[in-house]
């Protein structure tokens, strides 16, 4: 089965099936409970009220009581199950999956397969495909709603300016029906997904009319995407690692955050403060610049200045720095740097 896309200046947005599947599975267990936090009631409750309504005598399913367990064992939770379930082929199987969700996330737990193996049989059964289907004209008016933004704003051409060369991976913004808040970027094999929350930015009441409201709608794809560029970098200069103590200032706080590690806590830190170069790069707006700069400060990102500085400079230096590869050693040394201001 195919799911609802529309290709827009290289990005494809979709309503992912599989992803729909998983939201199913959400609302009939007990994960929406656990995780109350996203999914919070925007403009979706119609389309949640028929899916329990449609579903619910399915939650005391086989697959429903191992995701239940999965999730409980494993705290399997946030950008995992979505991570999961978009490495699954389009009759929901894989040979094997990474080993961010399977060693890490599922600490080798074997039976993440016999869930899998369990999955097909369970979409027939319920009759998903029925289901899918017959809101295809609805996930198209997400879809078209949404792609608004990346008609407006080409983002993937500023990546490929600014980041200073093109991603060989595909794109592509899953729009998340079932889960309203939160997104998550999933980088698999040949394609990154950012699993985006589109009622977050749409209001009840105007679910299909995206006018106005095309720069918020693109803050939170840039967000994850540019994990795609930038955590390869930290990965591979390897100029921190999970053992190093560059943050240790702040790392409880971090921990707190689920940023345990000195490579979470720098990628994050940069893309925020990219984050911040983009709104006045793209839109002009220096106001809302200065609000994200405040607000992940009071978030316990305290290198975002220096961060921003050092952007600043990688911009009037292009010719120097043709990739931000090129420039990541400098970002590292005004933190440093930073860090030696702050204890005298």
């Amino acid at each position: 089965m195919e799911s609802v896309n529309i290709q827009v200046n290289d990005i494809n947005i979709e309503v992912d099936y599989r992803t729909e599947l998983l939201g199913i599975i959400m609302w009939i267990s007990n994960y929406h409970q656990k995780y109350d936090i996203l999914f919070q009631k925007y403009g979706n409750q119609f389309y949640v009220d028929e899916i329990i309504k449609r579903f619910q005598k399915f939650s005391n399913h086989k697959v429903i009581k191992d995701f239940e367990r999965i999730v409980d064992t494993h705290g399997f939770n946030y950008d995992a199950p979505l991570d999961l379930f978009l490495q699954l082929d389009e009759n929901l199987k894989v040979d094997k999956l990474t080993d961010y969700c399977y060693k890490e996330r599922l600490q080798s737990d074997e039976s993440i397969y016999d869930f899998i193996n369990e999955l097909n049989k369970f979409r027939l059964e319920i009759r998903f495909d029925e289901f899918y289907n017959e809101h295809r004209d609805l996930y198209k008016k997400w879809v078209v709603a949404a792609s608004s933004a990346f008609q407006k704003y080409n983002l993937f051409s500023y990546f490929e300016k600014y980041y200073g060369y093109r991603l060989s991976k595909k794109l592509i913004v899953n729009l998340t029906p079932c889960i309203t808040n939160g997104g998550f970027c999933c980088d698999n094999n040949n394609e990154v997904y950012d699993c985006f929350p589109i009622f977050r930015e749409m209001k009840s009441n105007d679910l299909f009319n995206n006018s106005g409201k095309e720069e918020l709608t693109l803050y939170n794809p840039f967000h994850e995407f540019s994990h795609a560029y930038i955590d390869p970098i930290t990965s591979r200069l390897g100029i921190v690692t999970e053992k190093t103590n560059l943050f240790d200032d702040i790392r409880e706080n971090m921990k707190k955050q689920a940023y345990p590690y000195d490579t979470h806590i720098l990628n994050e830190h940069i893309i925020r403060a990219l984050e911040v170069r983009y709104v006045i790069n793209m839109y002009g707006n220096e106001k809302w610049g200065q609000q994200i700069v405040e607000q992940e400060k009071e978030n316990g990102f305290i290198y975002m200045e220096p961060i921003i500085d050092s952007l600043c400079e990688y911009e009037n230096q292009r010719n120097d720095y043709q990739t931000i590869d090129e420039f990541y050693p400098v970002i590292i040394e005004k933190i440093k740097e930073y860090q030696l201001k702050r204890v005298k």
